[in-house]
């Protein structure tokens, strides 16, 4: 069954509390619907550009004047230079055309701002992401894997031999300079959009950036993202000098036993699946795959 409605868009910087509760129900569909939940729950506090509305909305409008969102778009821009569009369409309204129209309508937000490229994301058991890769002739960037591990499982820290000893640090704004800096070594990215991100962390209440310290200084970072009793690990990273000296698996550990001891279920994080180091990591701590996600670069100089 699908309904066809006029349908009205908006861009908005953020959803008002009842958008936010319907957003809730069209993933909740979405997720009956296909058997998974849509990727279009970022936090887009984060964005490194603040002039930019993140949050596309098509709103059905019945002949009584109500509206129901039927479909969403969101604008994560973890920099100034690279955005990433994740959509959903309620699937009554399906076959219409709304996504289309939410893709191109971020697309002109972003060349307005003069952003240089952008990345489709797109569950991998669906197929938008390669129908518009077909039809833009662009080409995918990557694959994430997205992996979760239940603490209560029976985790315990694993003992591999030698180990480097680490501790975890919360960055605070007086190491906010220190901390973007390893960022930028460690995801190749700029000193001021390291520095945007790390404080937009700081300034969110259910984010958690921390410096992961060895004898000698910093060797990496980590920044948690807390959802009730799970938690998401994100920018997990060693700076590049102290590779494969085994600062990854103890930035893992200690993360992981931190989070035991604090009560908390489920931990998830997503990890490029030409990463080989990296699942072998999570693997052997017990992760598991939940789900893929592609990657479509998109050039946004290019379009027209």
């Amino acid at each position: 069954m699908k309904v066809e409605l006029d349908i009205l868009f908006s861009e908005t910087m953020t959803p008002s509390i009842q958008e936010q509760q319907e957003l809730s129900l069209l993933r909740a569909r979405c997720k009956d619907k296909d058997s998974f939940e849509p990727g279009i729950h970022v936090d887009t506090a984060l964005n490194a550009l603040k002039n930019i509305k993140p949050w596309l909305l098509a709103k059905a409008s019945g002949e009584d004047g109500t509206q129901r969102i039927a479909g969403a778009a969101c604008i994560f821009l973890p920099t100034s230079t690279q955005a990433e569009l994740s959509a959903c369409v309620d699937p009554l309204f399906r076959g219409q055309g709304i996504f289309a129209q939410l893709f191109r309508r971020a697309i002109v937000l972003l060349r307005e701002a003069k952003v240089e490229s952008a990345l489709l994301v797109s569950d991998a058991r669906l197929s938008y992401g390669q129908a518009i890769a077909a039809k833009l002739g662009i080409k995918r960037s990557h694959t994430e894997k997205t992996m979760n591990l239940d603490l209560n499982a029976g985790y315990s820290y694993p003992d591999y031999g030698y180990a480097p000893a680490i501790r975890l640090v919360p960055v605070t704004e007086e190491t906010v300079d220190q901390a973007s800096s390893i960022s930028a070594s460690i995801f190749n990215e700029s000193f001021e959009d390291a520095r945007a991100f790390t404080l937009a962390c700081l300034a969110n209440p259910l984010r958690e950036p921390l410096l992961a310290m060895g004898s000698g200084g910093a060797v990496g970072m980590v920044s948690l993202a807390h959802e009730d009793e799970a938690c998401i690990i994100h920018g997990l990273g060693v700076v590049p000098e102290q590779l494969r000296q085994g600062y990854g698996g103890a930035i893992v550990d200690t993360v992981l036993t931190m989070l035991k001891k604090r009560g908390l279920r489920k931990v998830t994080l997503d990890v490029d699946d030409q990463n080989k180091d990296a699942m072998a990591l999570y693997d052997s701590r017990g992760f598991s795959v939940d789900s893929l996600t592609e990657y479509w670069r998109i050039d946004l100089s290019r379009l027209r």
